[in-house]
């Protein structure tokens, strides 16, 4: 080996050694792989763009207690998630870099957390490692660029589950209680994210509790946490149910019994969909590291190991409970269960503790793996994904013409339209009922026949020939413009 080379590795080691000897360094570092490329990929219809268009919604209509989608009250979801993208776009402008900034912000605040709880339960180094497992890890990297409330929920948990630590770890009934505290407000921030999605960690902790409740100082969960708790997560459903009580209902049902035991939202029902959905994302959302945990993981599970170490018996729960609550649900996505990538991280940084981060080989090889996750990031964005709302903006640069009106045929909303034309669709009914629908196609083609317009329509697939049929019966002219997901695009002319 020649001295370049060394002079090139003994460099590459002191740099990473300056970018991982601290929390807060591992937190710039996280944040830098976050942030990075983080606005080049177009907002993917129907997840991204709804979050988006609903935090935009908020800010042009100034109505940030009802969450609004097409300008109609959406509360499928508690509304923090809306705030924090309705507050990146009021500082950054709306644009996909500010509509992501949220979750990037969220993902280097586990990652700190992370190192701050392992440090915790066990040392400083197993601390830093468990920081850099989870920010080089696939799914939670992938996440922080995906607009959805898994990120922040994460957050929120991890935020909660460190405060419970350090009520457990507390050397005085008085720090105990303002950890049982904080501890209350983050569960509530928790709720305010995703509502009860929170229970299955909520159990993991309360499983820790009870085998060692009699280390504790006080009661961690005691009126002034659940107090705090119920105030910051549950007030915001309050007033909304005061002010319509039917909405009681519509909570439990929309965000517990339909997705736990039913099939409304027909997202991959059934036992045997976790090993197609979950059972990939945790094996390949696990990489780099996956090989070293199936590796120890095994040994452990099948000894005393878990019950002798707190930290072990901690994740072990954290990690089990939600990925078996959620494999049982009814309806399974691939980021439901990222909250599990943190247990994943403090399991697989335990299992290395005594491994050198600052080796030359060792930091080769995981800078190597940033610059690819940020090389995939970047790719993404050159790829002809379907879902892509801002690539058909720019295909078809027609929809955002200040006079051209676009008609939607689709019983779904198209949010990534709005989003980046700033125009409203109007969403129209065939003959099946559509719930979304605001008039009937040909009572609109009626009202508006000679009328000079020029119209944007989209049409499912499955009706594009009775449309055309029914458009010409009325003397309209069409041009195909090409497809978007399942539905085909025409531009419409009237005589």
């Amino acid at each position: 080996m020649n001295r370049a080379t060394l002079d090139f590795s003994h460099l590459i080691s002191v740099l990473w050694r300056a970018l991982t000897d601290s929390p807060v360094k591992i937190l710039f570092f996280a944040l830098i792989l976050a942030l990075c490329l983080q606005g080049t990929r177009g907002l993917f219809d129907e997840d991204e763009t709804r979050y988006a268009e609903c935090a935009r919604e908020m800010l042009i209509s100034g109505q940030f207690l009802v969450p609004q989608r097409d300008f109609r009250p959406h509360i499928t979801k508690p509304p923090l998630t809306y705030w924090a993208i309705a507050a990146s776009m009021k500082v950054f402008g709306i644009n996909e870099w500010a509509a992501r900034l949220p979750n990037a912000v969220a993902f280097g605040v586990t990652t700190f957390l992370l190192v701050l709880l392992a440090s915790k339960l066990w040392n400083q180094d197993t601390g830093r490692l468990a920081g850099l497992i989870y920010m080089t890890s696939l799914v939670p990297f992938a996440a922080s660029n995906i607009i959805t409330t898994d990120t922040l929920l994460g957050m929120w948990e991890v935020c909660a589950v460190w405060a419970f630590v350090n009520c457990y770890k507390a050397a005085t009934r008085r720090q105990a209680r303002i950890w049982s505290y904080l501890m209350g407000l983050f569960w509530g921030m928790a709720f305010l994210t995703k509502g009860p999605a929170i229970l299955p960690v909520g159990a993991a902790i309360l499983i820790f509790w009870w085998f060692h409740r009699r280390a504790f100082k006080l009661f961690p969960f005691g009126p002034v946490m659940l107090g705090l708790f119920v105030l910051t997560g549950g007030l915001w459903y309050l007033l909304l149910i005061l002010n319509d009580f039917s909405r009681l209902q519509f909570f439990i049902t929309e965000q517990v019994t339909d997705r736990l035991i039913g099939n409304v939202h027909h997202r991959n029902s059934g036992l045997l969909a976790s090993l197609y959905i979950y059972l990939p994302t945790v094996l390949l959302g696990a990489m780099p590291w996956l090989g070293i945990l199936l590796k120890k993981a095994k040994t452990t599970l099948v000894s005393k190991a878990i019950f002798q170490d707190e930290g072990l018996f901690l994740a072990y729960f954290w990690f089990l409970i939600p990925l078996g609550v959620f494999s049982l649900a009814s309806s399974k996505l691939p980021l439901y269960i990222l909250p599990v990538f943190s247990a994943l991280s403090l399991l697989t940084a335990r299992h290395l503790t005594k491994a050198n981060i600052h080796t030359g080989s060792f930091t080769k090889w995981l800078l190597t793996w940033c610059c690819l996750l940020v090389v995939l990031k970047g790719t993404a964005a050159y790829l002809p994904f379907q879902q892509d709302a801002r690539r058909l903006v720019q295909h078809i640069p027609v929809l955002s013409q200040p006079d051209m009106q676009i008609w939607s045929l689709t019983e779904t909303f198209i949010d990534g339209i709005p989003f980046y034309t700033g125009k409203d669709i109007l969403y129209l009914q065939w003959h099946t009922e559509n719930k979304i629908a605001e008039a009937n196609l040909e009572d609109r083609l009626n009202q508006n026949k000679f009328s000079g317009l020029q119209v944007i329509l989209l049409v499912p697939n499955a009706m594009e020939q009775a449309c055309k049929e029914l458009l010409l019966a009325h003397n309209v002219r069409i041009q195909e413009m090409g497809g978007y997901k399942k539905s085909k695009i025409l531009q419409l002319s009237f005589n």
